[in-house]
């Protein structure tokens, strides 16, 4: 059991059910606390509910795996640090010396951060937010499952079925006429940032598109509604303003994203990296909200996604010299308001400038007809769940593949 909200919530009750049926016996996924390359054994307490009280855990600890059943109490030593111990609890060895036997626990870890993955010692399947060929090794299987599909444990209700995404957007009842008309939502911006540099500039691009095509009104110019205000922003009120920097640490932190896009023709949906399989949560938070998705990020996201669901911008920004620029901007502008202008004027040129153009001459063309943007507006995000990124069996028999593949090795 997960502690409500835990990005592995999800992952481990539908892929330990769906692995269950794979195997034929009983399967459970339960936590795994990992510090640098070592298995932190600090207990997992947290309450599900009102009532449940969930503290169970499988780690390996001195080459062996032990669990800890549920209570609270003692404190025993480890590797030098100190944890919490189930009180009146033993610690039982399910497995001894060297690599489990598939009959035996194994220990599954999920990185959820763009940057490079270092394998941790004790892990037997890695798996990973992007699709990373350094990941394997001779110690550790590599897997991969986007973010957006974890992303669905911090939803709540009928919302947290990740499935909801292959269905169609039923727009009966969803008017957009009143809605604006693209929404901007980030907890900060930064210079020294490059995706959040990124993002901001395209946000000035777009109003200043908006502006040249008429657009004047503050219902139809983009608008910035989080703690981010860009350049554009300066100097007019949005329609209302939310605070991500609070939001996003509570529990139903893409919940409210959904009830900021939901206000918008367009939402702004730009990852943290450009990196293959980097797919998160900000362009479901979009899509959920009706309006569609202006998409930046991983240069694969079609292999995942419905396509003709969002708007791409299709941009390779990887030729950009950020630190260069950066490490100049750094030197001789403090302010960050200047810092940003400066290096937008760097940055957006060339194939970057012509590539965000391109990406909105497609909104602009869809703002213009209603027809075609309905069908975008409509389309399913993921065509089929079978084999998916929001299919629970796919991710299970990827696990039990290997599983098949270390027996043969015994």
């Amino acid at each position: 059991g997960y502690c409500q909200g835990d990005s592995m919530q999800l992952f481990a009750e539908e892929v330990g059910r769906a692995l269950a049926e794979e195997l034929g016996r009983t399967a459970r996924l339960v936590p795994v606390l990992l510090d640098g390359d070592e298995l932190d054994l600090d207990a997992v307490m947290c309450e599900r509910g009102t009532t449940e009280v969930v503290a169970h855990k499988l780690a390996r600890w001195d080459n062996k795996v032990v669990e800890v059943p549920a209570a609270s109490g003692i404190q025993a030593p480890v590797r030098g640090a100190w944890l919490n111990l189930p009180k009146h609890a033993s610690l039982v060895a399910a497995a001894e010396g060297g690599r489990l036997r598939p009959a035996a626990p194994i220990v599954i870890r999920y990185h959820m951060e763009p940057w490079p993955t270092t394998p941790a010692r004790g892990v037997d399947i890695a798996v990973d937010c992007k699709r990373d060929p350094e990941l394997l090794s001779l110690q550790t299987i590599g897997m991969h499952a986007p973010f957006l599909y974890m992303s669905f444990s911090h939803r709540a209700g009928d919302a947290r079925d990740p499935r909801q995404l292959a269905r169609p957007l039923s727009t009966g009842g969803d008017p957009v006429g009143s809605r604006s008309f693209m929404g901007f939502l980030s907890s900060y911006c930064s210079a020294r940032v490059p995706s959040a540099a990124l993002r901001t500039f395209f946000f000035n691009l777009a109003v200043e598109r908006a502006e040249a095509a008429g657009l004047k009104d503050k219902l139809e110019l983009p608008a910035a509604v989080g703690n981010c205000q860009p350049r554009k922003m300066r100097g007019r009120s949005p329609p209302f303003r939310v605070n991500p920097g609070e939001s996003l640490l509570s529990a139903d932190k893409f919940e409210e994203a959904v009830r900021v896009f939901s206000k918008f023709r367009f939402g702004i949906a730009f990852e943290n990296s450009q990196v293959e399989g980097y797919v998160t949560e900000k362009i479901a938070n979009v899509k959920l909200a009706g309006a569609i998705p202006i998409y930046w990020g991983a240069p694969d996201v079609d292999r995942y996604l419905n396509s003709e669901a969002f708007v791409w911008c299709d941009v390779p920004t990887a030729h950009v010299p950020w630190q260069k620029s950066l490490s100049r901007l750094s030197a001789s502008t403090p302010d960050k308001n200047a810092a940003l202008d400066l290096l937008e004027r760097e940055v957006m040129t060339g194939s970057v400038l012509a590539g965000f153009q391109h990406c909105l001459d497609k909104v602009m063309a869809l703002q213009a007809d209603p027809e075609a943007y309905e069908r975008m507006r409509s389309a399913p995000l993921i065509k089929e769940v079978g084999g998916s990124i929001v299919d629970p069996v796919f991710y299970a028999r990827s696990i039990r593949a290997v599983l098949d593949f270390e027996e043969l090795l015994e």
